[in-house]
């Protein structure tokens, strides 16, 4: 690796995006959004280093990281590597395409698909937290939460169930129970709880009979907490929430417009539950070796630790995404 960079690695030191970001917004930031800044930075400089890198060496050599992709047979069959990748002038022209395709795709007035999808994915794990935000699903979050494996384990089974079940009773909700969809002048809304509940009801159930099937141990443990996914406030929560946000205006970052939508929020949702319980469940079984106080053993100290989690957690509150 060294021997390939070369002289490249001294000269990051003069790289002009260190001093660029640093005169842009370093200056005039305090130090938590420069170091933000930063390493959104430096990971978009990486990722288009990759992608010009990759398309160099697949077209220029057939492989990729050094392992060979083309087959050999292709080769036989007369096939040649395009030599001119290899120069270092058609790693500008590839930056003119990614350019253009970047612009034409995602430098819109108004937010593209894949923005808006990526914001509501990261909103739903770090800022509409259902266990933080929400406090949605905390009878099996604090019953659960004593150690990493069964809090991983429960937070995975909720993050499958919500998966499956959002973007059907998001189809559910727009194909079906809003106004005027399946019968003319009549708004089937009213239904949508026995409807979301059913739908939550069914795909628990298959979901406990594979983890049964599958992990017996896990199955042990979780208890009678499997089942109860049905009931777990944080999945119906997410279902009436999607159906809160399906009539929101489609500039709202939040709004959930399509089943792609539904899909990004429930596995958001999922997996902002997941790493609530599993953090839980790490700092508990930290806490099983601390002196806390005798009356503070128990529900005590942990009402308090995830009263000070989510004060934690309300810090991406205020950060715009």
């Amino acid at each position: 690796m060294s021997v390939a960079l070369s002289v490249y690695v001294g000269l990051i030191i003069t790289n002009c995006i260190l001093m660029g970001r640093l005169e842009a917004f370093a200056m005039m930031n305090k130090p938590w959004p420069s170091f933000l800044d930063g390493i959104g930075n430096g990971l978009g400089y990486a990722l288009i280093l990759v992608i010009v890198g990759a398309f160099r060496e697949f077209f220029g050599r057939g492989s990729l990281l050094g392992f060979q992709i083309i087959p050999q047979g292709v080769y036989d069959a007369g096939y040649l590597n395009n030599g001119m990748m290899t120069m270092p002038a058609m790693a500008l022209i590839l930056l003119g395409v990614v350019i253009w395709v970047h612009r034409a795709y995602f430098d819109k007035g108004k937010k593209s698909k894949m923005e808006h999808l990526i914001s509501l994915f990261f909103r739903s794990i770090f800022v509409d937290n259902m266990i933080f935000a929400f406090f949605l699903g905390m009878c099996s979050f604090l019953a659960v939460s004593k150690n990493v494996k069964t809090s991983l384990g429960l937070g995975l089974a909720v993050t499958f169930v919500l998966f499956v079940t959002l973007p059907i009773n998001y189809l559910l909700q727009t194909k079906v129970l809003g106004p005027d969809l399946l019968i003319e002048g009549a708004d089937l809304s009213y239904l949508s709880f026995i409807l979301f509940i059913a739908v939550i009801a069914g795909i628990t159930q298959l979901v406990e009979m594979a983890v049964e099937k599958y992990s017996p141990s896990l199955y042990a443990a979780l208890g009678i907490f499997l089942p109860l996914i049905a009931v777990n406030c944080a999945i119906m929560g997410a279902s009436l929430f999607m159906q809160q946000r399906v009539n929101m205006d489609a500039s709202n970052t939040q709004a959930i417009k399509s089943v792609a939508d539904s899909i990004v929020y429930a596995i958001g949702s999922g997996l902002g539950w997941t790493l609530a319980i599993t953090s839980m469940g790490a700092i508990r079984e930290k806490m099983q070796y601390s002196d806390v106080p005798k009356p503070l053993q128990g529900l005590g100290i942990t009402f308090i630790t995830v009263g000070l989690m989510a004060l934690a957690m309300m810090c991406f509150s205020g950060i715009k995404i």
